[in-house]
């Protein structure tokens, strides 16, 4: 019972932070122009998803895969 929350919770967490990465990628297409020279200047942010995203989602599906075994001994 336990696992199945944890799968769940997790997954709503990565969900979330999914979400969040890709919206807040907007932040890499925003360039100021500055009024003495009129020139552009990026703000100088990348965001992308990185490392710790994809180690969440394989996270997640490790935990669901894990839940197999506990339903067989359970059954």
């Amino acid at each position: 019972m336990f696992s199945l929350a944890g799968s769940a919770l997790l997954l709503i967490g990565a969900s979330i932070w999914t979400a969040a990465i890709n919206k807040s990628k907007v932040v890499n297409n925003i360039v100021l122009t500055l009024s003495k020279t009129n020139t552009a200047v990026s703000l100088g942010f990348t965001v992308s998803a990185g490392s710790g995203l994809y180690l969440l989602w394989a996270s997640f599906v490790c935990l669901l895969l894990s839940v197999i075994p506990y339903m067989i001994r359970c059954v």
